[in-house]
């Protein structure tokens, strides 16, 4: 089913996407770059809001466009290149 306006549901999924965020935010390993990237995720997150009230998304589509949110956020906390995938596998 296709959305044009945000349920309870969806409220569910920004806020974890905000837990995720306020917990890759302490200590970052640089915090200046990592705010950078921030500024692309909230970027994304207007477009995403653009696109629900436009568009429509449906539910599974809305909350894809978040995991990749979500891997974002936990890279850019990392930079990217000292994301410790070995350590976590």
């Amino acid at each position: 089913m296709i959305d044009n306006r945000l349920h309870g549901k969806h409220y569910i999924s920004l806020v974890i996407l905000a837990i995720v965020i306020m917990l890759a935010s302490i200590q970052p390993l640089e915090m200046l770059s990592y705010l950078l990237h921030q500024v692309g995720t909230v970027f994304m997150m207007l477009m995403l809001m653009i696109c629900l009230y436009k568009i429509g998304l449906s539910f599974l589509s809305f909350n894809l466009y978040l995991c990749f949110l979500l891997i974002h956020v936990v890279a850019a906390h990392y930079l990217y290149s000292y994301v410790p995938y070995n350590d976590w596998v």
